[in-house]
């Protein structure tokens, strides 16, 4: 970490109250100034975990490369927790290295504490779910119903068609159908039992600017609607770890390796 901020690269701690580290912020100068020259519009933000003996969560944020069509990690956040101040201290650092606030960040699931502090962070941003965890989420939603499989098939076939919808009229058409498909189905929420058509209403039909492809036709996001690169980048990062390390690895050779992983990334994506 000295070395990082010997060669002009950002290392920022914060403490908790009893003196422990929560976030710890790092972003060299290779990684800022490749995120900067390009002002990227769209970020991926992720939290990996396992990254180490210690099981600290990775948050990461990354972004495309418009010249290479590669993804690339602009700065890294170990955090020891979840919670919305540890988001909020991990935000408002990356925030930072932006020179201009994202347009749009995409998120692979609604994790309330982390979208409510990026929604205050980055008021103007528009905060997109990834396809392909909505659909997962909902499908297993639909899967715990008491209903046969053809009527959950056909209700999953009716929520795809909602996301793909191309406008507010095709959207709302859908949605009628769809409430009618599901009238007097349940299924199972936070331990309990409930109404399909209102777990709907009150989280998807009020979050729809996040996942229907209608609110998201005049972002920047250049064709992406999932999360699949940071994914993708993070799966290389973690063979990487474990071709690195064959056994457990502390924190400090992590940091060490994910720096210089990230930075060479960057190096052979310029060439």
């Amino acid at each position: 970490m000295e070395k990082v901020e010997e060669e002009s690269g950002t290392v920022n701690p914060v403490l908790d109250k009893d003196g422990n580290v929560s976030v710890l912020f790092m972003s060299t100068k290779t990684m800022r100034e490749a995120f900067r020259e390009f002002a990227c519009e769209t970020a991926q933000i992720d939290t990996n975990f396992d990254i180490d003996s210690s099981k600290c969560k990775l948050c990461a944020f990354c972004y495309l490369h418009p010249t290479t069509n590669k993804s690339e990690f602009c700065a890294l956040t170990f955090l020891s927790d979840e919670t919305a101040k540890t988001f909020e201290a991990a935000f408002l650092l990356f925030k930072t290295v932006c020179c201009v606030p994202p347009a749009v960040i995409f998120v692979d699931n609604k994790d309330f504490n982390e979208i409510n502090v990026l929604k205050k962070v980055f008021p103007s941003a528009a905060i997109l779910l990834c396809n392909f965890h909505v659909i997962k989420y909902v499908k297993n939603l639909i899967a715990t119903a008491l209903v046969k499989v053809e009527v959950k098939d056909e209700i999953m076939t009716y929520f795809k068609s909602m996301m793909y919808a191309r406008s507010e009229e095709a959207y709302n058409k859908r949605r009628t159908i769809l409430l009618l498909s599901v009238e007097g189905v349940q299924v199972r929420a936070n331990k309990k039992y409930i109404l399909l058509s209102e777990q709907f209403l009150n989280n998807w039909h009020t979050s729809k600017e996040m996942w229907v492809a209608y609110y998201r036709r005049e972002l920047p996001t250049y064709g992406d609607n999932t999360s699949n690169r940071i994914k993708r980048s993070f799966w290389t990062l973690k063979q990487s770890l474990e071709h690195r390390f064959c056994s457990s690895h502390s924190i400090h050779r992590s940091i060490i390796h994910v720096i210089s992983f990230c930075d060479d990334q960057i190096s052979n994506a310029s060439l």
